[in-house]
């Protein structure tokens, strides 16, 4: 035994060396900035809490919890502004690179289609999307197009406040389906300092909002680099 620690006591002194280190400077790195300020169960409380307003009830689904680093992302702007600018940038906006994922669904076979939703709480505890998926056997009245525009064009206003006002649409469709029409929706605003967007999507199913989703997206050929760096070296956590 004391042969054995003889043999690698200087490999056991530079780990715990390696360790310290980590311990010691991780609060001087700029991912450091990435806090989760809230727990899981939080989270699921201020998931359902939004779903409550959307006049959701989702007290008999199970529910899931997954935490979402956006690796890419946090990267790309690590890499475009440096660690100073990194640490302040999308401090005040609505939309997070770290957040819990809330899953609500019914568990039911992978052949059956069911009904789920997904809430996007941010580290901060604000919802920032939430996606809905309904049986497309499942009758809704549906409204007409123009009329579809202006209902989610009111609800993002009303969620994202007046920015939503410096969003150009860039995409806008229309899906007939078995039991009712379901519309989809794209807007991008530029972010120019990083040569990449800021994108929000939404849905309205039948005639009421079924998802949105606010986020920044990396240009798909760094996306690509990124990725490509990942499978080659493995995902570093960004926590």
């Amino acid at each position: 035994m004391q042969n054995n620690f003889a043999n690698h006591r200087y490999w056991i002194l530079a780990a715990i060396i390696i360790v310290g280190l980590i311990i010691i400077l991780y609060p001087l790195t700029p991912y450091e900035s990435l806090n989760m300020n809230i727990t899981r169960s939080e989270a699921i409380h201020i998931a359902k809490d939004f779903l409550k307003e959307q006049n959701e009830n989702v007290d008999n689904m199970y529910v899931e919890v997954f935490l979402d680093n956006s690796p890419v992302e946090a990267r790309y702007i690590l890499k475009k502004l440096g660690g100073k600018e990194f640490k302040e940038y999308g401090k005040n906006e609505l939309w997070s690179n770290l957040s819990w994922t809330v899953y609500f669904h019914q568990n039911l076979p992978r052949n059956i289609q069911q009904k789920s939703i997904t809430v996007d709480v941010s580290n901060n505890g604000k919802v920032f999307g939430f996606n809905k998926i309904l049986p497309d056997s499942i009758p809704i009245a549906s409204i007409n197009k123009n009329e579809a525009t202006s209902l989610v064009s009111s609800y993002l206003k009303n969620k994202i406040g007046d920015d939503f006002e410096k969003f150009k649409m860039t995409e806008s469709r229309e899906e007939n389906i078995k039991a009712r029409t379901d519309y989809s929706f794209r807007w991008e605003k530029d972010e120019v300092r990083l040569n990449a967007k800021i994108i929000i999507t939404a849905r309205v199913l039948g005639n009421k909002v079924g998802s949105f989703s606010y986020y920044f997206e990396v240009p798909q050929q760094d996306r690509e680099y990124f990725l490509a760096i990942e499978a080659i070296y493995g995902t570093v956590s960004v926590i």
